[in-house]
């Protein structure tokens, strides 16, 4: 069988001459996931029209079959010149021209009031590069620093890598200049970059050092914490993390309810769940609550999560023995999307108490 070997501009607007090349294919593959996977053709002429392969690199490539219909298709990943003794190539791997540097903080404040110890910087780009190749993003990781390292770190990543790689390298002696094109399918471009869910999670990551007994008592029934997404879209909720533990043997159950805000203290309640104590550990440990229909939430309102016990309900006495049968909570976090992708961190305050204060969010009737 015979193969034909088109090339067009990185725009799709106009096709590329062979400049005096003669393309033959070498090797082609195909994958159940994306189609054509990985493709290798040998180009042969004159050394000035083999360099100028290079600037084809993330240029469309579709391998035509002897009937003249595409069978291939993808972009010139790399580009390899042979000459006597030495391989120049030039590659798209390793480039990015959108990276960022995340980094730990070298003194971190881990008291409740402190900050999450762990950072990215903002993401910065090389529009020209992008234009030219594409978006294709990096993180990298720099380990405990300061925030000055971490985007001078940021910066010299984006200058050495937002153009494609380059390297001379040793080779076998060859008779006659040849190149090869690597070629890569366009489901291989879904790795370039990152995907991202911004309505993925609010909370925190450490907890607060701070504990809040509840329902053991008229004086106090619950426990609340306010949040906001902080986004100006809708946000979709599916599931609150709490840290929880029981104190004796409590017979009835936790009620794990969302609330809106009312000048400042839960209002309305929008959805509940309902914790049986056998789900619930004498030691403290993180308890999913999930509320079985998503609740789409309004961008940047207040809400509530707050937490009470079925047996201690307004105006009623406290159950027997409830002085020594009683729920604690350390933390309320975890505020999550269903489907997200979730960060390392997150930036609510989620200390047991009001408005992120511990000790003082402790409500009575």
């Amino acid at each position: 069988m015979g193969w034909g070997v088109y090339f067009e501009s990185r725009d799709f607007s106009r096709p590329l001459p062979a400049a005096g090349l003669t393309f033959r294919v070498q090797r082609l593959t195909w994958s159940e996931e994306g189609g054509p996977q990985l493709g290798e053709v040998q180009a042969v002429g004159d050394l000035s029209a083999l360099e100028s392969l290079v600037g084809r690199l993330r240029c469309p490539v579709t391998v035509l079959d002897d009937y003249g219909s595409p069978a291939w298709w993808g972009y010139v990943h790399a580009v390899q010149i042979f000459l006597d003794g030495v391989v120049f190539r030039a590659t798209l791997e390793g480039m990015a021209n959108r990276v960022a540097v995340r980094w730990a903080d070298e003194n971190p404040q881990m008291e409740e009031t402190g900050q999450a110890y762990q950072h990215q910087t903002a993401w910065l780009d090389d529009l020209p590069s992008q234009r030219a190749f594409g978006v294709k993003e990096m993180i990298f990781s720099l380990g405990e620093a300061s925030q000055a390292e971490a985007e001078a770190a940021c910066y010299t990543h984006l200058m050495t890598r937002r153009l494609p790689q380059v390297q001379a390298l040793p080779g076998e002696r060859v008779g006659r200049p040849c190149a090869v094109l690597d070629l890569r399918g366009w489901f291989d471009t879904l790795r370039w970059r990152f995907w991202s869910e911004p309505r993925g999670y609010t909370g925190n990551i450490q907890s607060g050092g701070r504990e809040a007994s509840f329902g053991h008592s008229l004086a106090v029934q619950r426990v609340a914490q306010s949040f906001s997404s902080g986004l100006a879209g809708g946000w979709e909720l599916s599931e609150v993390w709490v840290k929880l533990w029981k104190v004796g043997a409590p017979s009835d159950q936790v009620v794990v309810s969302l609330c809106a805000d009312q000048n400042g203290l839960p209002g309305t309640v929008l959805a509940s769940v309902s914790l049986s104590t056998g789900e619930i550990a004498s030691e403290p440990g993180w308890v999913k609550v999930f509320f079985p229909e998503a609740l789409m939430l309004t961008g940047g309102t207040m809400y509530w999560v707050v937490l009470a016990r079925s047996g201690v309900a307004g105006g009623t006495a406290a159950l027997p023995g409830d002085r020594a049968r009683r729920l604690r909570l350390t933390c309320l976090v975890g505020l999550c999307a269903r489907g997200a992708d979730l960060p390392g961190w997150g930036g609510v305050s989620g200390h047991a108490g009001r408005d992120g204060k511990p000790g003082g969010g402790a409500l009575g009737r």
